[in-house]
């Protein structure tokens, strides 16, 4: 079955309302010979199935989905709206603005009781925060995608993902090549559970030599300060994100370290603010591991629709993962130095 045809994409073709369609393929309400005719053609030169339709009518689900996250990330909302609108699916939004169990749990509750047909969800907690709507979730029919993490949280739910490990080996190898012989993980505090495990990551992959940054109540100017001073030559710092990105480099000039001789800096994530890049609009401007969110919000959507889409007397599929690797961006802060 092709998944992008619609009872509107059918509706359209055979100049009928969608709720036409939706009576044919009902099969209890009274429809004229005619139209009956005409969407039934429509329908098979479309290779349209019915069975999502049914499906949903048994389950009294609506065509609307549902993106639960913790940050308002303009361009993986936008690029999932998109995807969403793309097949005739409308998208509700929910960003509780910080990691908060509580709030996602209000937001998971209100797309059951909208009786949304799939969530794309990206939980911050550990598995005993959502015991009770995780009983509600196995219940119900609504197709979940998990996002960034969680397959211990749900594990029959299929996982996309920002590959962040492979992002620090490109970002480590970039300095390493561009001369910056120590390499400094700036990052602030790792409580929240998603840094905490990129803060692993990172260790992962860098080793034991790598030094690493986790600011919170600590100033950051004064960690950066004291990482130069036990450094031994230059240094390339790999921020987790792009506040922390600005703060670095503003930073590094205020002390008159110069950027990118004395010590460089690349940012993972790389946000989309207008037109341009946070990286593009700095000055100097700033290395990127540019985040694929178009990608990863596209993803979300095809294997959320396909697991909407599925026939609900068969088996369910196993649970997948997916991970997007970010786009390396050289730009000012790290030209080569060797």
């Amino acid at each position: 079955m092709d998944t992008q045809v619609t009872i509107y994409d059918v509706a359209k073709r055979a100049r009928v309302s969608p709720a036409s369609v939706s009576r044919v393929f009902s099969k209890k309400a009274v429809v004229a010979e005619g139209t009956r005719q005409r969407v039934l053609e429509a329908a098979a030169q479309l290779k349209f199935s019915a069975n999502r339709l049914a499906a949903g009518l048994r389950r009294g689900k609506t065509d609307a989905i549902s993106l639960i996250i913790p940050y308002n990330t303009p361009e993986l909302m936008d690029s999932a709206q998109q995807a969403a609108n793309a097949r005739h699916f409308t998208m509700m939004v929910c960003s509780t603005f910080k990691p908060n169990v509580e709030a996602e749990i209000r937001a998971l509750r209100m797309a059951l009781e909208h009786r949304v047909a799939g969530v794309i969800w990206q939980p911050t907690g550990q598995v005993g925060d959502y015991e009770e709507i995780l009983a509600s979730l196995r219940t119900s029919s609504t197709a979940v995608v998990l996002l960034e993490r969680g397959q211990d949280i749900m594990p029959q739910a299929d996982l996309v993902y920002h590959d962040t490990e492979e992002g620090f080996r490109m970002g480590i190898d970039h300095l390493t090549s561009a001369g910056y012989r120590n390499v400094a993980y700036v990052t602030q505090d790792a409580n929240y559970t998603l840094r905490r495990s990129r803060h692993e990551q990172f260790e992962r992959v860098a080793g034991e030599a790598a030094f690493s940054i986790s600011y919170g109540q600590q100033e950051l100017a004064g960690l950066i300060d004291q990482t130069i001073s036990q450094a031994q030559g230059p240094v390339g710092f790999l921020c987790d994100d792009d506040w922390t990105a600005l703060a670095t480099v503003n930073h590094l000039e205020q002390i008159g370290c110069r950027v990118p001789q004395d010590a460089g800096a690349i940012v993972l994530g790389d946000l989309l603010v207008g037109p341009f890049r946070v990286g593009e609009i700095a000055r100097p401007t700033i290395s990127a591991l540019q985040r694929q969110q178009k990608q990863v919000a596209q993803k979300c959507v095809d294997w959320l629709m396909e697991r909407i889409n599925a026939d609900p007397s068969e088996p369910p599929a196993p649970a997948r993962r997916h991970g997007v690797a970010p786009t390396l961006v050289p730009r000012e802060s790290t030209l080569q130095i060797t």
